[in-house]
């Protein structure tokens, strides 16, 4: 059980007064992604290392699956039964408890289609989105392990040719957001058409929040962009300013509920983001590392953020979130 730190508030900072954070260790080389587990009992990474651990948060224990060369993404199932990632160039998804692999998916020439960069469940668990590194998403059913819609744009304005670098689902699995070096697309994961094109920029992540009333882009046009949407009509609620001074550029924003999120600022400090009166607040967390993360994710109780540094340190650490 995580040791929750008393809050001292001073000024716009809050102050985190703990003990050094929960830590994880096991992987050997730099990490790249995290990302909670449905119920928030198990936390999955990837690695340079050519692993993915699926870790128990309950005694810290993994499970390791291999990956090959390596994975730079991961994903949980709606059930938390299972993860997918990449193995070579190819789609795998993988018992969670024990790592053995429960469908390999393969095209009928993945060296056309590109490495596999992205994945996401849809939230019935019926469906597993896989996007390519030459700007194919692919939409197969998991139950028959058989591709159902290949989503190209190729040739057409917003187009993702170059990489597909995010992917998520609403909330209500009726759509699917797919950035990539060219932009963003969100797509009706139903009739598998274009619902609507939404940015030009490169984008890095695309989020929505639990209730689906927002999402939250991070991406980069010469700087850190970030835009917050209203799904309703797409309107641009928030979005960043070329004219903001270079320290308050915010990236790497990742939701905690519906009203609050979290990132972090050109200083590498982390701010609490307020979705609806789009304020900041900066955190101080007591991190064993002077420069930003490389990376973080949220827990889905919005209780517990795990959080990595990018270089050479290839712990995770696990600390309490503001209440």
């Amino acid at each position: 059980m995580f040791r929750w730190a008393a809050l001292c508030f001073l000024f716009t900072a809050i102050n985190l007064q703990a003990d050094p954070p929960t830590k994880l260790e096991g992987h050997e080389q730099e990490l790249y992604s995290l990302v909670f587990s449905p119920k928030g009992d198990r936390l999955a990474s990837t690695a340079n290392d050519g692993t993915i651990r699926v870790w128990k948060l309950a005694d810290g224990q993994s499970t390791i699956i291999k990956t090959g060369t390596g994975s730079r993404t991961v994903a949980f199932s709606m059930d938390g039964k299972q993860v997918a990632g990449r193995f070579e160039n190819k789609a795998v998804i993988w018992d969670a408890s024990t790592g053995k692999p429960v469908a390999m998916l393969v095209g009928s020439d993945p060296s056309s289609d590109g490495t596999v960069m992205r994945v996401a469940f849809s939230p019935d668990g019926q469906h597993l989105a896989v996007g390519h590194q030459m700007g194919l998403v692919r939409i197969w059913d998991i139950t028959t392990g058989k591709p159902i819609a290949d989503l190209a744009r190729s040739g057409k304005v917003g187009d993702l040719s170059r990489s597909i670098t995010a992917l998520a689902y609403s909330p209500d699995g009726k759509l699917l957001a797919v950035g990539g070096d060219k932009g963003l697309v969100v797509w009706n994961a139903g009739t598998n058409t274009v619902s609507k094109e939404l940015a030009e920029f490169k984008t890095f992540s695309v989020e929505f929040t639990p209730d689906g009333k927002r999402l939250i882009v991070n991406g980069e046009d010469r700087v850190p962009v970030l835009q917050i949407r209203d799904t309703a009509d797409w309107t641009t609620s928030y979005a960043s300013s070329i004219n903001e001074s270079a320290d308050r550029h915010l990236n790497k924003l990742r939701r905690i509920d519906d009203v609050r999120a979290l990132g972090v600022n050109e200083k590498d400090e982390f701010e609490l983001f307020d979705l609806q009166k789009l304020a900041r607040t900066t955190i101080r967390f007591a991190t064993p590392y002077k420069r930003g993360p490389g990376g973080f994710a949220i827990s889905p109780d919005g209780k517990t953020v795990a959080h990595y540094f990018g270089g050479n340190q290839y712990a995770i650490h696990l600390q309490p979130l503001p209440k």
